[in-house]
């Protein structure tokens, strides 16, 4: 398990560090620092430990529909703690 805690660190610490981060952006950003520590993870190890992390509220998804792309759900994570503001 030391490959999924070195990874729930890595994701951790680069959705804490901004005011937000797409979902593409993070997974590409999570590549590059496993890289850089010599982590070898792997999208199996990633997709379900991103959820995890969601669901025991360590950070904030946002999930989201442009109009301009109906067929398409995005997202936005944010560090734990956020206060979302619907208007």
């Amino acid at each position: 398990m030391v490959i999924r805690m070195d990874l729930k660190d890595v994701i951790l610490e680069l959705v804490n560090k901004g005011q937000g981060i797409k979902g593409p952006e993070l997974a590409t950003e999570v590549c590059v620092k496993c890289v850089e520590k010599g982590i070898n993870a792997t999208i199996e190890d990633y997709r379900p430990l991103l959820e995890q992390l969601v669901k025991d509220c360590e950070i904030v998804e946002i999930e989201y529909v442009l109009p301009s792309m109906t067929y398409r759900t995005k997202s936005i994570f944010f560090p734990k703690g956020t206060e979302i503001l619907g208007r």
